[in-house]
């Protein structure tokens, strides 16, 4: 039952006024009293904590956690693409000629999900991966792959949930949420990181100022569970992660086509 609290407040698509009264709720110094019971409904690995549960002063604070320096390790060969973030990995695999992925019976275009029509001349031999963070989850989000920032945008206004259910049943929920693309050149092409909201439709929080990113290096944050959806503009030679598998940020999910 607490389980299904905990996620209904964190999943479920709420309108602009639900959003805030939930944010609200969760950043008042008297949700404190809920962390213990939120970490262990979840399971949530509390030697990863920056801070001890009794030192956050809220479940906000406690949900955005950062991590003690060191549990994550990043994989820098130039080679590998790495997770941005915690999570499991829902889909991936190569684009079509049109640019679009299929993922619980729904197909998505880049168009649509980048907000530019141009955007199949970018990423028409690319790959797709999708992230879904569970409310255990490290919620901090990290930079792929080193690269050169040249458009940030946010998009949408409302958000439906990303959960399994929600990707099937509610309308392109990727391409239709309130999100931030971020899209950067590398050394191995162009590439896309669109943060998806889930219910907070201020939910995406961004951490780097500079446009030069490094891979590992901390971009922004959820303050609440979400979706990331990372794309490349080549396909890559390898993919080393199944779908449905858990995984840490810093780890290798592909060997790049370079």
């Amino acid at each position: 039952m607490k389980k299904f609290l905990y996620r209904s407040f964190i999943e479920l698509a709420g309108n602009r006024a639900l959003s805030r009264v939930l944010s609200h709720a969760s950043g008042v110094k008297s949700s404190r009293r809920l962390i213990q019971s939120f970490a262990h409904t979840f399971q949530v690995n509390k030697e990863e904590a920056a801070l001890t549960l009794h030192d956050y002063d809220s479940l906000h604070s406690f949900f955005t956690r950062s991590l003690v320096e060191g549990s994550r390790t990043i994989n820098h060969d130039p080679s590998q693409l790495i997770s941005p973030v915690d999570a499991v990995l829902g889909a991936q695999g190569n684009l079509d000629a049109h640019t679009a992925f299929q993922l619980k019976g729904q197909t998505y275009t880049l168009e649509k999900m980048l907000g530019r029509q141009n955007a199949k001349h970018d990423y028409a031999e690319g790959s797709y991966f999708v992230f879904y963070l569970s409310p255990a989850h490290y919620h901090r989000i990290h930079a792929p792959y080193d690269g050169a920032v040249r458009a940030q945008k946010r998009f949408g206004s409302k958000s439906a949930p990303v959960n399994p259910a929600g990707l099937k049943m509610a309308d392109e929920p990727l391409s239709r949420n309130y999100r931030v693309v971020t899209e950067f050149e590398t050394d191995a092409g162009p590439m896309a990181l669109v943060k998806v909201g889930a219910l907070n439709v201020n939910s995406i929080l961004l951490t780097a100022p500079e446009n030069e990113w490094k891979r590992g290096q901390e971009v922004g944050y959820f303050a609440f569970g979400s979706t990331v959806v990372l794309l490349t503009g080549r396909s890559v030679e390898a993919f080393h992660c199944e779908e449905g598998e858990e995984i840490h940020m810093g780890s290798s999910i592909s060997q790049l086509n370079l």
